[in-house]
């Protein structure tokens, strides 16, 4: 059911975070955390900084945006017409592309290292995929529906590879678990009032929230002022691969 699939993607986002710290664990010159107070003083620290505001602000989003598309998936496939067997079969292929855009970002991010240009193409995609999936959301478009919830799956969970990698390369000598951890934490805490917030105006409609409808058009306006946009004005360092130049 919808709690298998939310426990799915929690356990995806561990399984990237873990990925991610570890990628970046060894980094020349990091600076270790010493204690609870220090770790404190550097989360405040890192909010101060104006291109990772703009990482935390689209993480909190996507991650809002998804969480609260599986939890209301059910509704949302049912005001459409579909059974729950089809809002099901849907959910998990949202969570099986997931798992394929995560693992070849993450490849491609290994490869390249070019974390700017692979996050805004994740993120573009990702809106882009999410405005086709508003727009297939009628009803008797059940195939329509499946290819592009599949990739919409793919792309916005592939954009969790290219933030925290971002993330840690712009904080760099700051500990990577400092502000990845800072990341979830304040993502699960929006998604406390996000989803109810979406839940509210998915009942607004009364009927199928398809394309002009107000829960489409208030997923279009976060996914883009919330994600895209703040993805076009970061221009962050990639200050951990600076100092692997310098060091060889």
């Amino acid at each position: 059911g919808t709690e298998t699939l939310l426990a799915g993607q929690a356990l995806l986002s561990l399984i990237l975070a873990l990925w991610t710290i570890n990628q970046f664990m060894d980094a020349p010159g990091a600076v270790p955390s010493d204690g609870n107070s220090s770790t404190l003083r550097e989360a405040l620290h890192l909010l101060c900084r104006p291109h990772f505001f703009l990482i935390l602000v689209i993480f909190n989003c996507g991650m809002a945006l998804a969480a609260s598309t599986l939890t209301l998936f059910g509704d949302i496939a049912s005001n459409c017409g579909y059974t729950s067997t089809d809002a099901g079969f849907a959910s998990g292929l949202f969570m099986i592309g997931g798992v394929a855009g995560s693992l070849a970002t993450g490849y491609v991010l290994g490869a390249t290292r070019a974390y700017q240009v692979i996050l805004r193409c994740s993120i573009f995609t990702a809106v882009l995929c999410g405005c086709l999936f508003l727009v297939m959301l009628r009803p008797d478009n059940l195939l329509g529906l499946l290819v592009t919830v599949t990739f919409f799956g793919a792309f916005m969970m592939s954009s969790l590879p290219a933030l925290l990698s971002n993330a840690v390369e712009e904080t760099f000598p700051t500990p990577p678990e400092i502000s990845t951890t800072l990341l979830f934490n304040s993502a699960i805490l929006l998604q406390v009032f996000f989803t109810p917030l979406a839940q509210f105006i998915l009942n607004q409609d009364g009927g199928c929230a398809s394309w002009g409808s107000k829960y489409s058009s208030f997923n279009m306006y976060i996914g883009c002022f919330g994600c895209l946009l703040p993805a076009l004005l970061y221009c962050g360092k990639n200050n951990r691969m600076l100092a692997e130049s310098q060091e060889s």
